[in-house]
């Protein structure tokens, strides 16, 4: 079974064309962004519980290009299966990312 998350990236639209460089040289990267773009988008990608561990090679695939980027460039929230356990990375907020806590009755 294992541990899920919910995993949410955007990037910032002018860094299309170095995404795209990253990707014709990354196929475990290609495949990872291909399975999660959002349709019709070139910077918005999402993967519904998933194991995000930081031992798989295709998490490692994202977590590098996120390296390469400066913090400005992109928003990504990963959400937990626990309460509480919300990890953001870059600057969300600038690209219309939140996380929202709800109770529904």
């Amino acid at each position: 079974m294992g541990y899920r998350s919910e995993v949410y990236l955007r990037i910032a639209e002018p860094l299309v064309e170095v995404v795209d460089a990253a990707r014709k040289l990354d196929d475990t990267l290609d495949k990872m962004l291909s399975d999660a773009a959002e349709e019709g988008s070139k910077t918005d990608f999402y993967w519904e519980h998933t194991k995000w561990y930081d031992s798989y090679p295709e998490v490692q695939a994202v977590e590098s290009l996120l390296d390469m980027l400066q913090d400005d460039d992109y928003g990504f929230i990963r959400l937990g299966e626990e309460h509480g356990d919300i990890e953001q990375k870059g600057y969300p907020s600038d690209y219309d990312m939140y996380t929202n806590t709800s109770v529904e009755w």
